[in-house]
């Protein structure tokens, strides 16, 4: 299970071109080969291309065991800490929600769609205090555009400590966490609430306007879930 591990857990584009040439290399010699070449050249040519495809697959057989396999046992020990920063970054946005449900005295449903955040966006006073404070030493009452923020901005520094393991971690946790560090909500609401700290007026009355933003980020959240998810299984069997 360890080699399966390894190999799954390696760049897509690598194991295309290796499996690739182990199935044309076994093609060519138990097939082609029989087959009388159409020209002398061509039967000069397949010993080269034997040993190119077989070096292929060497070379991919060598990553493995001495690169993707050393680095899923890492994950294995370093899985406890990772699992637990996944979760503080992946609730971000379902905290919000929860927070949001609960101030209209709803229950935020299991399974949250578009639909339901657009409503519950759209009965939330962007300007209105939330039940949340902010940072120490000033504990102040945050509105309901500054607790949003302040929920991403919570989500930070697990993506920063996570991304100090990045030699541990694969292609598609690296983007995810690359994606949600970068979604646009967060350069949204920070672009918003520095014009009211310099004296502009908030016209939106509700939470709507950052709807969009918001069910993009929440899906790359859920996608790192499922990721978590698959991730504990794989320590678990591993």
């Amino acid at each position: 299970m360890e080699l399966w591990n390894a190999v799954r857990s390696s760049p897509r584009w690598i194991n295309a071109i290796a499996w690739g040439s182990l199935v044309v290399l076994l093609l060519k010699i138990l097939i082609l080969d029989r087959i009388p070449a159409p020209a002398p050249v061509l039967a000069q040519l397949a010993p080269l291309a034997d040993n190119l495809l077989a070096s292929n697959f060497a070379a991919y057989l060598f990553f493995v065991f001495s690169v993707q396999i050393p680095a899923v046992r890492d994950k294995r020990h370093l899985g406890p800490l990772l699992d637990g920063k996944l979760a503080a970054i992946a609730h971000g946005t379902t905290g919000f929600l929860t927070m949001v449900a609960h101030a209209q005295q709803r229950q935020l449903p299991q399974t949250v769609t578009r639909a339901a955040v657009d409503e519950l966006f759209a009965g939330t006073d962007a300007r209105a205090t939330s039940l949340m404070r902010g940072p120490l030493p000033t504990l102040r009452s945050l509105n309901w555009l500054e607790a949003m923020a302040r929920f991403l901005e919570l989500s930070r520094p697990p993506i920063e400590s996570t991304l100090r393991h990045s030699r541990y971690l694969d292609s598609e946790l690296l983007r995810l966490l690359s994606d949600i560090e970068d979604s646009p909500l967060a350069s949204s609401l920070n672009e918003t609430l520095s014009l009211i700290s310099a004296g502009a007026l908030l016209t939106n009355t509700s939470l709507s306007a950052w709807a969009s933003n918001f069910w993009a980020r929440h899906e790359l959240d859920q996608r790192l879930s499922e990721y978590r998810a698959r991730l504990g299984r794989d320590l678990a069997i591993g």
